[in-house]
């Protein structure tokens, strides 16, 4: 099923192109297949930036997530999540808690077996993620987001982290 896709202006994000694919491959989840196709497009840049569509990024989130990277491999960042209808407002604290229960933050950002991402907004070096395997490694995982996080952490310099 397509998603719709919000428009991304280039003063947010720099050179943004958006590439179309033609639905995922058997056995890759639509999340996976679509960040490799980007990854595909995207050539040989030092970091890549897993965004969502509806994602509002301020002018410089790019610039920001590559500093607070520092010497991670991987770099999320949880970004807050609208709450409009009575669902909303009841279901999502409770996503953000049980995930922060999960994978504590304080964990996830040193080194070790706890690994996590924020599927959301995930910058990540490239030359880890392909030396790790590349996106292939997770095509099957429906929870992407935590799989690529382990993925890096285990493959690059154990570091990662969530800010």
């Amino acid at each position: 099923m397509p998603v719709p896709t919000a428009p991304v202006s280039s003063q947010q994000l720099g050179d943004v192109r958006v590439v179309t694919g033609s639905g995922p491959p058997p056995g890759w989840t639509g999340k996976v297949a679509a960040l490799a196709l980007g990854v595909a497009e995207a050539g040989e840049p030092d970091y890549l930036l897993f965004t969502d569509a509806d994602i509002a990024h301020p002018v410089d989130s790019v610039t920001a997530l590559v500093r607070a990277a520092g010497g991670r491999d991987l770099v999320s960042l949880m970004a807050r999540l609208r709450t409009e209808t009575f669902w909303e407002r009841a279901i999502v604290p409770a996503f953000v808690y049980f995930f922060a229960q999960l994978y504590p933050f304080a964990r996830v950002n040193r080194p070790g077996r706890t690994a996590a991402a924020a599927g959301g907004c995930v910058l990540v070096r490239r030359s880890v993620l392909v030396s790790a395997g590349g996106l292939a490694a997770i095509r099957g995982r429906a929870v992407d987001d935590v799989a690529l996080a382990t993925l890096v952490k285990r493959g690059g310099s154990g570091r990662s982290g969530s800010v």
